[in-house]
Parts: C-alpha cells; structure tokens; sequence
C-alpha cells in the first residue's frame, strides 16, 4: 500500500489560498475593532444623522470620514460653512471628521489622543473612543482641555442594513 500525500497537499494549499485573506482580514479586525462604519444618530430625537467609517491611515493612527448623510433631515449640514480651514466650504460626504485616534495598548477596544470636528458648529475638540465589549456599540467623547468637560454620543456598529433607514 503506497500513499501519496500530492493530492492531500494540493488541497491543504488550496483550502490555506481560500481561508488566508479571510484570517488576515479577522486578524486585522480583531486588532482594531473600530475599523468599519458606524451609525450616528441625534441624542435627542434618535434619527439617523450619518454613517462614519473608520480606517488605518499611514501614520499608523486612525481616521473617521463620513461615508453617507440623511440629507431627507433638515437638520444635516452637507456643506462644511463654518468649518476653519482647510475644511471651509467643503462638503461634508466623505470628509474626514475624526483624526489622530490611537489604539491603546493596554486596553484594547479603548482609542485616545484623537480630534473630531462637528460640521454643524465647524469647532474641533480632543477626541477619545471606547468600543463595548460586544463590539456594536462605540462610545465617542468629544471634549475641551479635560474629558469632564466634553460630550459622549453612542454609534452603533453598522451591520449593513443603513439602506433601510
């Protein structure tokens, strides 16, 4: 009785050429669970005000840019009119909002030393994230000098279904 292990190494490097992007692609998610879209909604009326996508920019820091507008509600600045440069009089759609986060590296899911920009007051505060331990909700805090004085706003992971709403 001889074997031939070909076949079974053919499939092994072909099951490894399938399973590999998709392991790399949890790895990288994994590690950096705040890089996809997130949903942000007005506190006071709970409608959807924007989808915000996080990426990995060169410098290794993370960036939120705005990937979709409710422009149906009155309330959503499209153009960034009070905005101070370089974002003056630049639409809002896929502007970068949220600049400088960094994972910390002793609590994972925490993100810090960051700045966000709200377009409807164009004012820039220090910026710091927290993702739950179930990984849909994003706690996002956005603050003057010291974290106590600053507002949070919870975003929800965007699971897809933004099409609907």
């Amino acid at each position: 009785m001889t074997f031939t292990f070909k076949p079974f190494a053919a499939r092994v490097a072909l099951a490894l050429a399938i399973a590999l992007p998709g392991l790399v692609q949890a790895a990288q998610t994994e590690e950096d669970p705040i890089l996809t879209r997130w949903k942000v909604y007005y506190n006071r009326t709970g409608t959807l005000q924007s989808i915000v996508e996080f990426v990995k920019e060169d410098d290794g820091t993370i960036s939120g840019y705005v990937r979709k507008l409710n422009t149906a509600d009155p309330r959503v600045v499209t153009v960034c009119t009070l905005c101070p440069a370089p974002f003056t009089n630049k639409p809002v759609l896929n502007m970068r909002v949220i600049w400088g986060l960094k994972p910390e590296t002793n609590h994972p899911g925490n993100y810090t030393s960051g700045y966000a920009m709200d377009p409807a007051n164009g004012k820039i505060y220090k910026g710091k994230g927290r993702i739950s331990s179930d990984g849909r909700r994003l706690w996002m805090r956005g603050y003057i000098s010291i974290s106590m004085l600053g507002r949070t706003e919870v975003w929800l992971r965007d699971e897809g279904n933004s099409e609907k709403e």
